[in-house]
């Protein structure tokens, strides 16, 4: 059976990218699969999401598929604003009473780029797609469900507007008692004069108040339990500060709030277990624990790795693929296999002796290494989407020092002695047997793997 998240709207589409990155570094449970519902199912958040990196899409997303779906038919609903949705102008009786419950401001909205903060927009639209097709076929793999997480805020337009419709109909297919909710109030802050779509500080307010209301008093009768977390501006500390968004940047903004939403997913389950009259768990923060969510085991067992020791595992990494990848040594690398007179493998007698038990034709062996050169690229290239953002939370000095990352982070790449050291120490013994079938990305996925898991295996200094 497996665990399913379901996020709704921008902040639910943060906290995806949030679990995705937790997920890729095995800080997370790999059997969670995502639907994340927004209309606005094209911008630079929803690409992001559906594709984090270019090895990490499709089947290979960590939540096995990272593509945001309309809750209706977009194509047919939603091309163009709120009123075109329900009004015909060639009858005025629908034109008077669209008029009579929407302003002219809230019929302008372009639904198709989500609910911008109008919760009675978001409801409107999701009540008239709740019974269709479309998200029934999201819905209906549920009822064979383990566990069901739903995210999203309540003081936006198409979390708060759709949240509580959801869960009714998420309902009629889960009846398990493991459906747990994951709501955010405000965790960013507005331009004080609001920004050109007419969003306001004020507004976001209004719709908290509004959206609490609903989630005491229908939401929380039917979840099993709650995370309700937000970010009231007051306190400022190294990882608690507002989170400013800039108007017209529909982009990804990292939050701290974002990694503790996403221990939830962790925590709430086992809080059931303990308790299961409680329905709303919420956070406070203390000033003198801040790293609190790195010392954390997460996934596994109580002695199993902390999430800090996960990221310096991906660090370590990161930076040796970085260094057998870099222009500057690529000659080198290249060279056993591109006809150089001088050429020799000894700095990397392991791998090449796998490559040579994967890869018995020696004219095949270039092209086998640069597929292992590609693959390292990716696995670069994921490492940095999970160690960014962790540092984005965290600041440069917040996740910990090594003595051997700190060596290697010191050291230039082009041709260094301590990288090759560090690459044939962990290298060796590490041989795969003869396997004609195994591919360049393959074998990159294995020695990569080695080097990560060594690291996760030492102990904290």
């Amino acid at each position: 059976m497996s665990n399913y998240l379901i996020t709704v709207g921008g902040t639910g589409q943060h906290f995806a990218l949030a679990v995705t990155r937790l997920v890729r570094m095995g800080a997370m449970p790999q059997d969670l699969k995502l639907i994340a519902l927004d209309s606005d199912d094209d911008g630079p958040l929803s690409k992001l999401l559906a594709q984090p990196t270019r090895s990490l899409a499709g089947t290979a997303h960590p939540l096995g598929d990272g593509v945001v779906k309309p809750p209706f038919n977009l194509v047919g609903q939603g091309e163009g604003s709120f009123a075109d949705m329900f009004v015909d102008g060639q009858h005025k009786d629908e034109s008077d009473l669209f008029d009579s419950l929407f302003t002219a401001e809230e019929g302008a909205i372009s639904i198709h780029t989500g609910m911008h903060a109008t919760p009675c927009v978001g409801a409107t639209v999701f009540a008239e797609g709740a019974n269709g097709p479309a998200l029934a076929g999201f819905l209906e793999p549920l009822a064979t469900a383990n566990r069901v997480f739903v995210c999203g805020s309540v003081a936006g337009g198409t979390g708060a507007g759709m949240l509580d419709k959801l869960i009714q109909s998420i309902r009629r297919y889960y009846t398990r008692d493991e459906l747990y909710g994951i709501f955010f109030l405000p965790w960013f802050e507005l331009p004080q004069q609001g920004t050109a779509k007419g969003v306001s500080p004020a507004i976001l307010e209004r719709n908290s108040n509004h959206g609490l209301k609903y989630f005491y008093e229908r939401t929380v009768p039917v979840i099993s339990a709650s995370l309700l977390l937000g970010y009231p501006g007051t306190q400022r500390t190294k990882v608690l500060q507002p989170v400013k968004v800039q108007d017209g940047n529909m982009g990804e903004y990292a939050s701290y709030l974002q990694l503790a939403a996403a221990h939830a997913l962790v925590t709430l389950p086992q809080a059931l277990t303990a308790n299961n009259k409680i329905k709303v768990y919420g956070l406070v923060h203390d000033d003198n624990r801040e790293g609190w969510l790195l010392d954390d085991v997460w996934a596994g067992t109580k002695e199993g790795p902390t999430l800090r020791r996960r990221i310096r595992a991906l660090r370590v990494q990161q930076n040796l693929l970085r260094f057998f990848t870099d222009e500057g040594n690529r000659p080198d690398v290249l060279a056993p296999y591109d006809g150089s007179i001088l050429g020799s493998p000894a700095r990397f007698q392991e791998l090449h002796d796998s490559i040579v038990a994967s890869c018995p034709e020696k004219p095949r062996r270039l092209g086998f290494m640069k597929e292992i050169l590609t693959r390292f690229e990716e696995l670069v290239d994921e490492a940095r989407l999970c160690i960014e953002w962790m540092r984005d939370i965290f600041g440069p000095d917040g996740l910990g020092t090594d003595p051997v990352l700190d060596k290697l982070e010191s050291t230039p790449l082009k041709r260094s002695p301590t990288h090759w050291r560090e690459l044939q120490s962990m290298w060796t013994g590490e041989k795969l047997p003869a396997e004609t079938t195994r591919t360049g990305g393959g074998v990159a996925d294995h020695y990569a793997r080695v080097l990560h898991d060594k690291v996760l295996s030492r102990r904290d200094p």
